[in-house]
């Protein structure tokens, strides 16, 4: 390699080019044509923004920290090893998914197919997350869906990252997964049916931080008619359908205001791109 040469006027800063991208607005899911289950669960979703974004558009980005970017993509590369090894340990039996070959021209949906593209002659066996829906509105993408051998049948496994210090307090499925968990149970259930899908799913925290000796892996297995899930998961979709027959209609009437936001100065609201539009309606 040839003699690097220095550039007087010509500022290479490395670092300052990726924070710049880490800074770009980060597209938010409310408004769209479809609504996603992660969406609707956050204890902070509101309708009326969703139903203002629909009615009369606006801006749908949000500013995000590189911090945040970081975070998002070591979770996201500790759920794939997961899945990879699991989907390894398994010879890609008894796993249902989105099943792609390596040029990703074929595709499959469902249990693991034992075929090859005809354009790559790779097997299809790089998993990907099937997305499910409720009444082609509510969609959701399950980390996994695994056969339960004992029962032979489907069951949702929700993959979840966290630091080591909420990792060693964990004692059991954060309530926020659990109905997360819960919903794509019941998408699933609306596919298969009810007869072929587990009560039960499957939650899974994988330590981000580094501890010598101890597992990264914690997995609690959960009825989804215990601890008030129904309920929880019936509120949910409730909102969805409240929100999907707001759109069928013409009615300029929006949904009420979120106690977040009584007025002007309240956190949320200032947060909020449609705030000043909010309290002009």
């Amino acid at each position: 390699m040839g003699r690097i040469k220095k550039t007087e006027d010509i500022s290479f800063d490395f670092i300052g080019k990726v924070i710049a991208q880490d800074m770009s607005l980060e597209q938010d899911r409310c408004g769209d044509e479809y609504m996603h289950i992660s969406s609707l669960i956050q204890p902070d979703f509101c309708e009326r923004r969703d139903a203002i974004l629909y009615r009369h558009g606006g801006s749908k980005a949000r500013k995000v920290r590189s911090d945040d970017r970081v975070v998002w993509a070591m979770g996201r590369a500790a759920e794939n090893h997961i899945r990879k090894q699991y989907c390894s340990a398994m010879n890609n039996k008894h796993i249902v998914g989105l099943w792609k070959c390596k040029c990703g021209t074929s595709q499959y949906r469902g249990s693991f197919p034992d075929k090859e593209c005809d354009v790559c002659n790779s097997k299809l066996d790089e998993y990907n997350e099937m997305t499910l829906s409720y009444k082609k509105w509510v969609v959701g993408n399950p980390d996994m869906i695994v056969v339960d051998t004992r029962e032979d049948k489907l069951m949702v496994v929700e993959i979840k990252s966290m630091n080591k210090k909420e990792f060693d307090n964990l004692k059991d499925a954060k309530s926020l997964h659990l109905v997360q968990a819960c919903c794509y149970r019941k998408l699933l259930v609306d596919k298969y049916g009810e007869g072929k899908v587990s009560e039960d799913v499957l939650v899974v925290y994988v330590r981000k931080d580094y501890q010598f000796r101890d597992t990264p892996y914690k997995e609690f297995r959960v009825d989804s008619q215990s601890r008030a899930m129904p309920t929880q998961v019936q509120q949910v979709f409730e909102t969805a359908d409240s929100m999907l027959n707001f759109r069928k209609s013409k009615s300029s009437l929006l949904p009420p205001r979120s106690n977040y936001c009584n007025n002007l100065e309240d956190t949320k609201a200032k947060n909020c791109l449609q705030c000043s539009l909010c309290f002009n309606l």
